[in-house]
């Protein structure tokens, strides 16, 4: 059980992540038209979005699995399962943070 509950917060962190790469990888194609002109720039955007995430989910899916494993592993031997739900609390709010500031230029403090 705790290691499905790990592995469903480590893909939506891993989504999150892939999200904020297709963000900027967006934000440059949108970029584009002032030099390449809109069907080209549109073309080219296209095919960066699917070289992105083909892979990208691929490789997310290898990803969450190894982590899992390592992470308990891990886990384990430092403060129990609660120090892998500690990490895992923490890079779920650093990822708010960097979304908070991406989204709104906004800081928490």
């Amino acid at each position: 059980m705790a290691q499905k509950i790990i592995r469903n917060l480590l893909l939506a962190i891993s989504v999150l992540i892939a999200y904020l790469l297709i963000a900027l990888a967006e934000s440059w194609i949108l970029e584009q038209p002032k030099t390449l002109g809109p069907r080209l720039a549109t073309l080219v955007g296209m095919t960066c979005i699917v070289l992105l995430f083909v892979p990208l989910f691929q490789w997310l899916d290898q990803f969450t699995r190894r982590a899992v494993q390592t992470l308990v592993r891990v886990s384990s031997n430092f403060m129990g399962r609660a120090g892998l739900y500690i990490f895992l609390g923490g890079a779920l709010f650093a990822l708010y943070v960097i979304y908070l500031y991406v989204w709104f230029q906004a800081r928490l403090l």
